[in-house]
């Protein structure tokens, strides 16, 4: 058993603001200006290089590296013009191999992309996708990221430790030293893309709204949001048996940030607004918005996406934000139904779509 030590290092920074969510401030994706404001990098086809609009993306200086979390598929590299540069690794069970992947990130102090898989951690060059190092994980993790002095940051949802921390810190060798976010109650882990990986290192759960920042080998507060109507009761995960728990969120309106990203300037959030099921054997449709924050002119604006945008469409996917205001999002461009830029064919790969936020505001 490995006993983590629960690391607080300096008091956790001044919340630097409560954001409150208004969707009666909203406008429409037509009104919000953002398809004037976007460049589109197609991606280039091939047997080999087909990739699945719902794929994430993380990228460095030179290439994009899209990967299927939690699926069998290879993670491919391209080009920022969006040209197929090489495949990174492989899947089987050789040693420079995975059998699935868990999650990417491009690690810049070791000059290697590293991918996750089930009880390893992966290391490839970052010009030819062939392997530099291979580091057992002695933790089950649903995600990562990696940090500018070289420090390993692992969601493991609370099943590591002896203090049972959500995050866990490890070093450049993947030894963990501190454990961050008491786990508490009976939450199950969540699978999903908790950290944003370029510019800030972000981390947050879709369920909390509670919102981190990665600094100085420390994970602090950032932001508190606020939901009016839509806040989860703070004792759900205490009074509910985890298999219970999605039965009491079926009857419950709340707020589900899928996506949190942040920069200098900007604070971006991909907002589902979750309604009860108020009729039996209905499931509930989420409304759907992208809450952009200047927080330099502490403006704001927030977008309502149109009910007709199609289901692989990049917007429903967004992924990262650039050190130069640039929010990057992966998917096909299906932003209306019978909208002329429609895809049909199952044979072609989905876009990088780059909205550029200085045009927004």
């Amino acid at each position: 058993m490995c006993l983590l030590a629960a690391c607080t290092g300096r008091a956790e920074r001044e919340v630097q603001a409560d954001y409150v969510f208004d969707a009666d401030a909203a406008m429409s994706l037509s009104q919000s200006g953002l398809m004037e404001a976007r460049a589109v990098v197609p991606l280039a086809f091939s047997d080999s290089t087909l990739v699945s609009p719902a794929s994430s993306l993380v990228m460095d200086e030179e290439h994009f590296y899209i990967y299927l979390q939690g699926g069998a598929y290879p993670v491919l590299a391209f080009s920022q013009s969006g040209a197929f540069g090489f495949q990174v690794g492989g899947i089987g069970n050789g040693p420079a191999e995975y059998v699935a992947v868990g999650d990417v990130a491009c690690n810049r102090k070791k000059g290697q992309v590293d991918v996750m898989t089930n009880n390893a951690v992966l290391g490839y060059s970052l010009q030819s996708g062939r392997l530099v190092e291979r580091l057992a994980l002695p933790f089950p993790a649903f995600s990562f990221a990696t940090d500018e002095v070289g420090n390993y940051w692992f969601y493991t949802g609370g099943n590591f430790g002896e203090e049972h921390h959500k995050v866990v810190r490890a070093d450049s060798l993947l030894q963990p030293s501190c454990g961050f976010l008491p786990s508490g109650g009976n939450q199950l882990p969540m699978i999903e893309p908790n950290w944003g990986k370029c510019s800030y290192l972000t981390y947050h759960e879709s369920l909390s709204h509670d919102l981190h920042v990665v600094e100085e080998g420390e994970l602090r507060l950032s932001h508190k949001v606020n939901f009016p109507g839509y806040e989860l009761p703070d004792d759900l995960f205490e009074q509910a048996e985890p298999m219970k728990t999605m039965d009491i969120l079926k009857q419950t309106d709340y707020a589900v940030i899928k996506t949190y990203v942040e920069n200098d300037r900007y604070l971006f959030m991909y907002v589902l607004m979750m309604k009860a099921a108020r009729e039996k054997g209905l499931p509930s449709v989420p409304d759907m918005y992208y809450w952009l924050i200047d927080k330099s002119g502490k403006k704001e604006k927030i977008i309502k996406l149109d009910a007709g945008v199609g289901a692989d469409s990049y917007l429903f996917n967004p992924q990262l934000l650039s050190e130069d205001n640039k929010l990057y999002c992966l998917g096909h461009l299906l932003e209306s139904v019978g909208n002329a830029e429609q895809f049909s064919e199952d044979n072609v790969n989905p876009v990088v779509a780059v909205i550029d936020l200085d045009k927004l505001f």
